[in-house]
């Protein structure tokens, strides 16, 4: 059902596969399995070539603004965009 890929076809459709379980049933286990995979998704966005929504950024963004209107990623989009971001270019001059 779902490919390696980090997008709305990959990984992130598992995301919201899993948090959409949780919200149904409430089984912790959902919400974090959903956690983790959505942290190795946000850790993987430097990596990504794509810009398609079925396995690229579009996808990752359409599941992430999904998670903010269904309450399940809080605050503003904005800063936790530029925290993203921060995130990223600490991660890229450590590895150089």
């Amino acid at each position: 059902m779902f490919d390696e890929s980090l997008g709305m076809c990959g990984k992130m459709g598992k995301v919201l596969s899993l948090y959409r379980m949780y919200s149904e049933t409430d089984e912790i286990e959902w919400k974090t399995q959903a956690e983790e995979i959505l942290e190795k998704v946000l850790s993987q966005c430097s990596n990504i070539t794509s810009l398609s929504y079925r396995s690229g950024l579009l996808g990752i963004g359409t599941g992430v603004e999904w998670l903010f209107q269904q309450g399940f990623l809080c605050g503003s989009r904005l800063q936790w965009c530029n925290c993203r971001v921060e995130e990223l270019k600490l991660r890229e001059s450590c590895n150089q």
